[in-house]
């Protein structure tokens, strides 16, 4: 999975890592959305039948869904406040799943209809690896119970119904955030080299710009053309054109640090962002880059060669003007012979 700038995601930043997965499906705004509607549904349901309860005399049942609500609230209201859960929606879930295995001693078989809706509530509001445990628990405490107040053929088909349907439900939402996974990386990337389009590269720099104004770590952005790529496509084919910028991709990959990321701009043309590097580093890796570029032979022993411009960030300047420093640069690697790295220095 291809890493997120700040502002895609904000939720991946702030969450713990076991937590990362399961918000990879719903967005901020959804997430909203699934919150709100969770909650009308808890106080129309709920708040009715904790009242009911305390009626009918069954105060620790009826306080287990007070608790419930309350507790639902104040995840709420921390999430749309702070922008993440406190406790990671683990409390209200887990009293949740006490009302439902403690339905079974108050209500009867009919008490444990709400252990199927929860079952698959759980896996939408906590994480798909932590709901699985929930769900689990969920099951055990409803068959502990169950053992003495349910009769134990009518327990067991309950048992096995709650447990195909908390099964069904956890496989479909790992397969829902694998395929969102997938797709959200299509849309990301540029589908013949594998590098990061041009749609994400304003949210990275300006993340290391951003980056760089608060702590004083600089980045460098190298812009790349793979030189008389035009007389390539012309000479040999837009196949072979093709294969010189997937090889060429390749190998910047394949020296590129975990920090770093390449995006394809279009045509020949691409951009690499050194984070956190500066200008030095940044330049001895790009000399490192081309002279193995210059290595790589194609149709007819062709030789690929690049041409680079390269810019680092600075404090007081934004996005659109350190990518036309880096242009300029490139401006002049090409007017100097080509096949060549310039450095911008007016800063």
């Amino acid at each position: 999975m291809l890493p997120t700038p700040r502002g895609t995601c904000m939720l991946r930043k702030r969450t713990p890592e076991w937590m990362a997965s399961h918000y990879g499906l719903l967005e901020l705004n959804e997430h909203h959305k699934v919150l709100r509607f969770i909650t009308i549904v808890s106080l129309l349901v709920f708040v009715p039948f904790s009242i009911k309860n305390v009626v009918l005399g069954e105060y620790i049942y009826a306080g287990l869904l007070i608790a419930f609500q309350l507790s639902l609230l104040l995840e709420v209201y921390w999430f749309y406040t702070r922008r993440r859960p406190l406790i990671t929606y683990l409390l209200p879930v887990m009293l949740l799943i006490a009302c439902a295995v403690f339905a079974i001693p108050v209500l009867g078989i009919i008490g444990s209809y709400w252990a199927f809706p929860i079952a698959v509530c759980v896996v939408f509001v906590v994480p798909t690896r932590v709901s699985s445990i929930c769900n689990g628990i969920m099951i055990v405490g409803i068959a502990v119970v169950g053992y003495y107040y349910l009769e134990h053929a009518t327990l067991l088909r309950l048992v096995g119904a709650l447990s195909i349907t908390a099964i069904c439900a956890q496989f479909m939402m790992s397969s829902l955030i694998k395929t969102q996974d997938k797709l959200k990386e299509l849309s990301i990337t540029d589908a013949m080299t594998g590098a990061l389009n041009r749609s994400q590269l304003e949210a990275y720099l300006g993340t290391s710009l951003e980056l760089h104004r608060k702590t004083g770590m600089s980045s460098s952005i190298a812009l790349i053309d793979i030189d008389n790529f035009k007389q390539v496509n012309d000479s040999f084919g837009h196949d072979v054109g093709d294969q010189m910028i997937q090889s060429v991709v390749k190998v910047i990959k394949e020296h590129l640090r975990s920090s770093d990321f390449i995006f394809r701009l279009g045509g020949d043309e691409f951009l690499i962002l050194f984070r956190k590097s500066g200008l030095k580093d940044s330049y001895i890796l790009m000399e490192k880059l081309k002279q193995k570029i210059s290595e790589l032979h194609h149709h007819n022993e062709l030789e690929a060669s690049i041409s680079v411009g390269m810019a680092p960030s600075c404090v007081d300047i934004k996005v659109n003007e350190w990518l036309k420093h880096a242009d300029l640069s490139l401006y002049d690697a090409k007017k100097q012979g080509r096949n060549r790295i310039v450095i911008h220095r007016d800063h």
